[in-house]
């Protein structure tokens, strides 16, 4: 039809760092064992960064192919990484939770997608805690949701697309 859905992993690249943490990418990589499990679990010869930019191109190559179907008038995008800043919490008094949102989103892909012209909602996952909201993109406002999750407790989101 008119809708088409694009998805990425979209790991985190440190853009959802907050700034008064003054950290460069090295510290953020040698911190993370300190918050964050993935240190513990993901095993691959990339950096978090170089993942990051690796996802974000199969992104483009997918929303660059659905482009070209005449009929495609939005593209609904997935990730389960947010790739904006509104449900990223920032805690300035907290150096964990501080440090813990470096983890948790990539704003530079989010900045990417503002700039797509058909992409009218992004759904994420990550952070457990449903919320909407209204986002600019510089082809109008995207629809940005996040899922909410509890274990043993599926959850989604509905979209109401125009036909």
């Amino acid at each position: 039809g008119s809708t088409a859905v694009c998805g990425s992993m979209a790991w985190y690249d440190y853009s959802s760092a907050p700034a008064h943490l003054g950290m460069v990418t090295s510290q953020l990589r040698s911190f993370k064992a300190l918050v964050n499990h993935d240190a513990d679990y993901i095993r691959w010869p990339w950096s978090d960064r170089a993942m990051a930019r690796v996802l974000a191109r199969r992104l483009a190559a997918q929303m660059a192919q659905v482009a070209t179907i005449p009929d495609v008038e939005r593209i609904v995008v997935v990730t389960h990484m947010p790739p904006f800043a509104q449900p990223i919490p920032v805690h300035p008094e907290s150096e964990y939770w501080s440090l813990v949102s470096a983890y948790l989103g990539n704003y530079t892909l989010g900045e990417w997608l503002r700039a797509q012209p058909r992409v009218s909602h992004v759904v994420s996952g990550h952070l457990h805690r449903a919320s909407e909201w209204e986002v600019a993109g510089a082809h109008g406002s995207i629809r940005f949701s996040v899922v909410g999750s509890r274990p043993g407790e599926p959850a989604w989101v509905l979209l109401d697309l125009p036909d």
